[in-house]
């Protein structure tokens, strides 16, 4: 085989991204807060003398791939382990900002901190 690339082929149209990174609405971001709320709030209180395991899922990145990743990552240890109710995924998707709660470094602070 014999693979040619020349130069000038970067400066073509076709060969440039123009995808301009997401940005989080101003709906979306204030309503961040109030998502995190809820979703810490329904999560299974720790019983007393008793270790319980918690997940915690962290998507950092936009793409799409990552949301799917952490939300099957999420779903096997609600089954396998059966943390159902005491896991919680953390996603920078622009499909997700107004129904979940962003992976920002205040939000995980506050579940890290959150006594369950």
């Amino acid at each position: 085989m014999l693979f040619v690339w020349q130069k000038n082929a970067n400066n073509q149209r076709i060969f440039q991204t123009t995808t301009p990174p997401p940005t989080l609405s101003e709906v979306a971001f204030y309503a961040q807060p109030m998502l995190l709320d809820d979703k810490l709030a329904n999560l299974t209180q720790s019983s007393e003398g008793i270790s319980d395991w918690y997940f915690v899922g962290v998507a950092g990145y936009p793409e799409s791939v990552f949301a799917g990743e952490i939300t099957e990552a999420q779903r096997l240890f609600d089954v396998r382990f059966g943390m159902k109710g005491r896991s919680l995924a953390l996603v920078n998707n622009p499909y997700t900002w107004q129904s979940e709660p962003i992976a920002s470094q205040t939000s995980l602070d506050r579940v890290l901190k959150t006594s369950w």
